[in-house]
């Protein structure tokens, strides 16, 4: 007849060392989370790169493909812009009012963030807009820009 304290000690063990390699691959897969997360913001890195490349470089590119990487570059600081904009949104004004009624940035960190992402989107729509002034999209987002603006601007 076995100790049952040694047969309930074993299944402790047992126990405890399936709660351990838990752990450990929880931790393995936060490992795995950050660096899939490192990677993608280098690939985000990697395509702004090569679209301000593509804007800016005169040899290769027809005004039209210039345009829509200036384009493309304005809708990201547009999201960047929005992002931080809705941050700060109030849920129930903004369901019932105005969506775009306005929104006080308090953190200096952010309102830094917002103000290079618009002045950046703002200029890079100009550029695209100059290349091809009947681009209809890049209009849009010119308009998107200004209401960003407009949603941090005290009236």
């Amino acid at each position: 007849m076995e100790d049952s304290s040694v047969v309930l000690g074993s299944y402790e063990k047992h126990y405890f060392a399936q709660c351990a390699f838990a752990a450990q691959s929880e931790a393995k897969q936060e490992d795995i989370d950050q660096q899939f997360s490192a990677f993608q913001q280098q690939e985000a890195d990697n395509a702004r790169a090569w679209r301000l490349k593509s804007a800016t470089t005169d040899c290769a590119s027809a005004a039209p493909t210039r345009s829509l990487a200036w384009y493309s570059l304005a809708a990201e600081n547009w999201q960047c812009a929005n992002a931080i904009t809705e941050r700060y949104t109030d849920q129930k004004r903004a369901m019932y009012s105005d969506p775009w009624y306005y929104r006080q940035i308090s953190s200096a960190a952010d309102q830094a963030k917002f103000d290079t992402c618009l002045a950046h989107g703002l200029e890079y729509i100009e550029k695209s807009l100059t290349l091809e002034l009947g681009n209809s999209k890049a209009v849009i987002y010119q308009w998107l820009l200004y209401r960003e603006k407009q949603k941090t601007a005290k009236l």
